[in-house]
């Protein structure tokens, strides 16, 4: 496994026993828990919103920022950071929708919204939702939460992946 943190390799950073990689069905957010040691002050520090990715051989698992951190000192003298990363859904929510879509497909919405409210880097080539949807309003509400609020709407599911791909498919579908 490879751990890479804020663009660099940190694998040997991580303590390996301290770490857990929490993965959730379709919306629910994934999470990764890991410890950063660092004997002397020139060593790497983590920092809140760095990028944390977990490669599994060339396949990247997880994808986020870290959300958390907290330090402490072991009895070596070695300062170590409890970390906690959350997936790419976090990152999306930097900005809040406002605006009200009528008589556009779900497609139509989620590319507005892709385009208007998200960070660069989102690809919605996954989203596959013709379907005609009459009417809905956002009212200062985070994408992620927009996205959930059509899905029920139209009774389909979502979820983003570690390289930054929106799925949204019917709940019957396969992704």
């Amino acid at each position: 496994m490879i751990i890479n943190i804020g663009g660099s390799d940190r694998t040997t950073k991580v303590l390996q026993s301290g770490f857990l990689l929490s993965r959730a069905l379709t919306s629910q957010i994934d999470t990764f828990k890991f410890q950063v040691m660092r004997k002397d002050a020139s060593e790497y520090k983590p920092s809140t919103l760095d990028v944390v990715e977990v490669l599994e051989g060339a396949t990247k698992i997880f994808g986020g920022q870290i959300v958390s951190i907290e330090s402490s000192i072991d009895a070596n003298n070695i300062e170590i950071f409890s970390c906690l990363a959350k997936d790419y859904s976090y990152d999306m929510d930097k900005k809040l929708v406002i605006t009200t879509y009528e008589n556009m497909t779900a497609e139509a919405i989620i590319a507005d919204i892709n385009t208007n409210y998200l960070p660069a880097g989102y690809t919605i080539t996954n989203v596959d939702a013709p379907v005609d949807v009459s009417f809905i309003a956002f009212n200062y509400e985070y994408p992620t939460k927009c996205l959930q609020q059509l899905a029920e709407l139209i009774n389909y599911s979502w979820y983003v992946d570690a390289n930054k791909n929106i799925y949204f498919k019917e709940k019957t579908a396969t992704a």
